[in-house]
């Protein structure tokens, strides 16, 4: 099993694409992804891949691990 790291002033696109890709998210992953979010005004694709998030959250299709 691999753990790839994401640097905290990533973009929300590779925080949300490390959180697709292994199916699972993190406090760690929550915290960047609500900084990036809040930092500047989101496109519409960074609102479609924050939507994605949730639905697979609500869905029960994503792992939240501490």
């Amino acid at each position: 099993m691999s753990v790839e790291l994401v640097a905290p002033q990533a973009t929300l696109e590779q925080i949300i694409a490390k959180i697709l890709a292994s199916r699972q998210i993190s406090r760690l992953d929550q915290r960047l992804l609500m900084k990036a979010s809040c930092q500047a005004a989101l496109t519409t694709q960074e609102e479609n891949l924050l939507k994605q998030v949730y639905e697979l959250l609500h869905r029960g299709l994503l792992k939240v691990v501490n």
